[in-house]
């Protein structure tokens, strides 16, 4: 059993026309979303507004139980810096309570922006809500939930990848969970084109 994993759908389709139809093609995304579908019997709903929304809510509440609330701009700013935030834990397997850990990203990233309580709150709070709602998934969650919810993949004897180079951590388990022991992983690169 082989698979190659194409960086983007134009890819996989101009592979799916060249290489014997023994070889699954996919993305590593879909081959994500595919092991949800495997551990649970459905496909969830894709929701690219699931990391919005789930922002929202928590700051409301955290507002609330702390009577601090925001002007705009403060929220605004704030709103901006989860979005970039947040996908980069879970492409790095950041622990959400690892506040060193979060604080290095921030830092790596040189975001102009100190974490403080609040935020540290509302990351925590809507990673746990990210990973508890399987039935609305967004991009991130296709790679990221089979490995923090530990699902079963199925194994391959040859794992191809294109454009390895670009692969960050989550996609990086996510393929060793293809793995049966003994498969032969054959991966294609540049290094002048990294963006990770």
């Amino acid at each position: 059993r082989s698979i190659f994993l194409a960086f983007n759908k134009d890819i996989v389709e101009n592979l799916k026309q060249r290489l014997p139809s023994s070889v699954e093609v996919r993305t590593t995304h879909s081959f994500g979303l595919n092991v949800i579908y495997q551990n649970f019997g459905y496909y969830p709903k894709k929701n690219f507004k699931k990391l919005t929304e789930l922002i929202n809510k928590n700051l409301e509440i955290i507002s609330q139980e702390t009577s601090r609330f925001l002007d705009r701009d403060d929220e605004k700013e704030l709103l901006s810096v989860m979005h970039r935030v947040i996908p980069l834990l879970k492409a790095n397997l950041i622990n959400p309570e690892n506040q060193e850990e979060i604080e290095t990203l921030v830092d790596d990233m040189a975001l102009d922006y100190t974490l403080g309580d609040l935020e540290f709150k509302l990351i925590l709070r809507v990673m746990q809500d990210c990973q508890a709602d399987i039935e609305n998934i967004d991009f991130d969650d296709m790679i990221w939930l089979p490995i923090v919810k530990g699902l079963d993949s199925r194994k391959y004897d040859f794992v191809f990848i294109d454009e390895l180079q670009d692969l960050n951590l989550s996609q990086f388990e996510l393929i060793k969970k293809m793995c049966n022991g003994n498969t032969r992983i054959v991966g294609v690169g540049d290094p002048n084109q990294s963006i990770y």
